[in-house]
């Protein structure tokens, strides 16, 4: 399991901003996890930028499909474990579905 991943898991969100990455919601941090990013920090930074491209693409067709929390959330879930070699693919997935639902 990758850095990202693992929190995701645990509830988070994390996205890019510039060279540095966001985790939401702040309320389930606790030192464990806090101790986690210090040690991946750089992993996490590298990660952050694709993960969001593909985790923008997942809610945006979600939405254009009406898809429940729940579904959307499996998608993140899933996702999110696959090789992140494989996320460009994935996020090109997801928007041509989306684009295919729009027309």
């Amino acid at each position: 399991m990758n850095a990202l991943a693992h929190l995701v898991e645990r509830g988070l969100t994390v996205t890019a901003d510039g060279c540095e990455f966001v985790v939401k919601p702040t309320s389930r941090l606790n030192d464990e996890i806090r101790a986690f990013i210090r040690e991946r920090t750089r992993l996490l930074v590298a990660l952050a930028g694709p993960w969001s491209q593909l985790e923008r693409a997942i809610r945006e067709c979600c939405d254009q499909r009406g898809d429940s929390a729940e579904n959307r959330a499996a998608l993140l879930a899933d996702c999110v474990k696959e090789p992140v070699t494989d996320w460009p693919w994935l996020t090109q997935y997801f928007r041509s579905e989306d684009a295919r639902r729009a027309h």
